[in-house]
């Protein structure tokens, strides 16, 4: 009867074991993760069979956007997933005139009269829209700057509240390289992605129309 019950508990004793091995390299797994600049979550879709390959929605800093730099009317549904903006001119983050470091120079040839604002358009794809969650844009703005998702206001910074139009001029003046500094975060809700074609829109304006720079970059990034 004791050799039985000391076999018994050995037993047991391994089990144990070897289930605190397989919970301690599960847990290291995640710290791992995380240590590395992982979110957990994406350790756990690892996990999940549900979710396997699920990736984040992301629109990285440095991609390239249609921009338009003009004195011209804007159109009205210029920030919508219809519009076409085959016209509009294209090039990388960072945008902008007057900036040092900048990648795509949105007045090359230097107009004399300067518009007041830029508008910058970029077109992304989602699948599986219904399983991602909410998540935030960050903006690189000189001096002012309201972004939109498929046509719907995110939020604004350094602009007035209520209707806008391509003339209207920013609330404050921060500098090219403060505004680098101090950039802009919005929430960007998961109900207002579509299945398909997505489209994220930005007007950045000068605080005065002799404003000598203005700039513009944007990060999204949206959890699965």
């Amino acid at each position: 009867m004791y050799l039985k019950g000391t076999r018994a508990r050995t037993w047991g004793m391994r089990a144990l074991v070897g289930a605190t091995i397989a919970a301690t390299a599960f847990t290291t797994s995640l710290v791992t993760a995380a240590s590395a600049g992982g979110a957990v979550f994406e350790m756990m879709t690892a996990h999940s069979p549900a979710a396997k390959g699920a990736k984040m929605v992301t629109i990285h800093s440095g991609s390239t956007w249609a921009w338009r730099y003009s004195t011209q009317a804007l159109p009205d549904d210029w920030n919508g997933v219809d519009y076409d903006a085959a016209g509009w001119n294209s090039g990388p983050g960072l945008l902008g005139r007057g900036v040092t470091g900048e990648t795509t120079n949105i007045d090359p040839t230097s107009l004399s009269a300067k518009p007041v604002s830029a508008q910058f358009r970029k077109a992304f794809t989602v699948t599986g829209a219904g399983r991602v969650h909410d998540g935030t844009v960050t903006v690189i703005a000189d001096d002012g700057v309201v972004v939109y998702l498929n046509g719907v206001d995110l939020g604004r910074a350094n602009l007035p509240t209520g209707p806008l139009d391509q003339d209207t001029l920013a609330t404050a003046a921060p500098r090219a390289d403060a505004a680098a500094r101090k950039t802009f975060t919005f929430v960007v809700p998961a109900k207002l992605l579509v299945e398909g074609t997505n489209v994220i829109a930005a007007s950045v304006h000068a605080n005065t129309p002799t404003t000598r720079d203005l700039s513009y970059d944007l990060t999204l990034q949206m959890p699965r």
